[in-house]
């Protein structure tokens, strides 16, 4: 167990990713920053060996790992809310600030080699060229009517299709969504999915392993889907979490 670093509401929630033998923990918690942990000492002892706190960072919403970078999402406004590259190349305790996208709110991003994904919630998905870590830029977009409220995504393995979700409950509830990305100038929407005879529960993160996806609903607990056919999911298993 390692306490908080600050205290307050925004420690109700927090996001942990990894690299190398570090764990990168981020909160909305104002003054939070950005702990980092030693991971090769566990089960004896936790090691936080850095809160790491670049300027005019107080918190972040998500945090999003490739390769050798950290990609901050949704950090506090004079920070910078969209996109900032960490690189840990040089000392993982000690990340080194790169650049920044800040066009728009990114509430989530995924990165596939250079390429970054970013769940904009009402501005969609929108994709960054992130091959020069120190000036991203913008490639395209797509919205994901009609609930637009982009949470969060996933990629198939052969990097074809893109799987969306829209956390909310306007008009409906949002539901997973499908989309070919062959081509960037080109994107098309294929169907969306729910629950099996489940309409009201809104869906909030996926990911995919191979050829299976990982779904989390606000109350439908965790589906699991055979995507070997990625334009037609099929649902193997589920549990319910909810209540």
């Amino acid at each position: 167990f390692a306490p908080a670093p600050v205290s307050g509401s925004g420690n109700h929630w927090r996001e942990i990713t990894v690299y190398s033998h570090y764990a990168y923990v981020i909160t909305e918690q104002a003054n939070s920053g950005i702990e980092i942990f030693d991971l090769r000492y566990l089960p004896d002892s936790v090691h936080r060996v850095n809160r790491f706190i670049p300027p005019n960072h107080t918190s972040t919403h998500t945090i999003s790992v490739s390769g050798s970078y950290l990609y901050l999402n949704g950090a506090n406004a004079s920070f910078g809310q969209g996109i900032t590259i960490l690189d840990l190349s040089v000392n993982p305790e000690q990340p080194v600030v790169r650049g920044s996208l800040n066009t728009h709110y990114v509430h989530d991003c995924r990165v596939i080699n250079d390429t970054i994904w970013a769940a904009c919630l009402s501005n969609g998905i929108r994709i960054i060229n992130a091959v020069n870590k120190d000036q991203p830029v913008f490639l395209n977009s797509f919205t994901t009517p009609p609930h637009n409220a982009a949470h969060n995504s996933a990629l198939t393995k052969d990097r074809k299709y893109i799987y969306t979700t829209d956390e909310t409950s306007t008009p409906t509830a949002g539901t997973l969504k499908i989309y070919d990305i062959q081509d960037l100038n080109n994107i098309t929407f294929i169907r969306d999915w729910r629950p099996t005879n489940i309409t009201t529960s809104q869906v909030h993160n996926i990911e995919i392993y191979g050829d299976t996806a990982v779904i989390a609903h606000r109350s439908a607990g965790i589906r699991v889907l055979d995507i070997s056919n990625p334009v037609n999911p099929v649902e193997v298993a589920w549990y319910d979490t909810f209540p």
